[in-house]
């Protein structure tokens, strides 16, 4: 379980990184033409001291990689479920007899009804 517990936790990592690295970088662009008292141009991603432009959401500037970042997480959250479902059917027994459980046990001995 520790093993698909750290492979989830690596897939969801990397399918989120794309999407924080391109914020973070563009974020800095941004913010460092603004302290120089720039405009920052998002449809051409330059500084413009010239005029002002009206600012753009990075989610509509992005909607492909955000999109596609959504896909992996929910392939990988599909997988989740696969690995829970695996690791419920191999706790369970196969059969009623191969239950070495201590409630199964006392019941054998006859302590419990």
């Amino acid at each position: 379980m520790r093993l698909a517990f750290a492979v989830l936790t690596l897939l969801t990592v990397a399918a989120v990184w794309p999407v924080g690295t391109a914020y973070v970088r563009e974020w800095g662009v941004v913010d460092s033409c603004l302290d120089s008292g720039g405009s920052f141009d998002y449809d051409r991603t330059v500084c413009d001291r010239a005029q002002n432009h009206p600012f753009v959401p990075f989610a509509s500037r992005q909607s492909a990689l955000l999109s596609a970042t959504s896909r992996r997480l929910t392939g990988i959250a599909a997988l989740g479920v696969v690995f829970a479902f695996g690791q419920q059917l191999r706790r369970r027994p196969s059969r009623p007899g191969l239950d070495t459980s201590s409630r199964n046990r006392n019941q054998q001995a006859g302590r419990l009804p």
